[in-house]
């Protein structure tokens, strides 16, 4: 059996992970919602979350073209681009290198393979270069993504903070966090298995 062949167990895990993705791992049934009333609700969350000013104002997404829909999915799916549905963000590093203390700033090296955060590699920006980056502020149970260079494409969900609740991300890390009623951790599970199906 493929379980029992050499690479087996792998090969067998991302053959689940795309199933999935694609939605033909479990049956869809016909009463089943659609993404539609999802989106929709995501939509309303953004546009309160905007007038409120506690996310940037979307610049005008552009529409999904063939190219960006990858493979079939079941009929009460849809496409939709990530900026629609989370607030994206990216953070930045201080002039001259990072520090020796302060703030935990995050980069590829900090995510770890199977997903987590791991906050004892040293890399730190100032109290004061904290309090006044726009963005990159991360949160309990952002999603993390790098974002270029070897390793673009790993992911790690913050479970939760350091000690002194704080951190941030660099300029190679993506901030997700998902709006409203979106799970977060489904999101971020979703997130690994696209990009675990996408390289297989």
């Amino acid at each position: 059996t493929l379980a029992e062949s050499t690479g087996g167990v792998p090969k067998l895990r991302k053959l689940i992970l795309e199933l999935a993705v694609r939605g033909k791992l479990v049956e869809q049934e016909a009463g089943n919602d659609s993404a539609d009333s999802l989106i929709s609700a995501i939509a309303a969350e953004r546009e309160r979350l905007e007038d409120a000013g506690d996310v940037k104002k979307s610049k005008g997404i552009p529409a999904l073209d063939d190219i960006d829909r990858p493979f079939e999915i079941p009929s009460n799916w849809t496409w939709e681009r990530l900026g629609n549905i989370a607030d994206l963000q990216t953070g930045k590093r201080m002039k001259g290198g990072a520090r020796t203390e302060g703030v935990i700033s995050l980069g590829g090296e900090h995510l770890n393979p199977d997903g987590t955060v791991n906050y004892f590699v040293p890399r730190y920006v100032t109290e004061e270069f904290f309090d006044s980056m726009p963005t990159g502020k991360v949160k309990q149970h952002d999603s993390l993504m790098v974002k270029d260079g070897a390793t673009t494409g790993k992911t790690a969900f913050v479970d939760e903070l350091p000690h002194d609740g704080k951190a941030a991300i660099n300029e190679h890390v993506f901030l997700i966090r998902p709006y409203s009623p979106l799970d977060k951790r489904l999101v971020f599970r979703f997130l690994r298995a696209f990009v675990a199906a996408l390289v297989a």
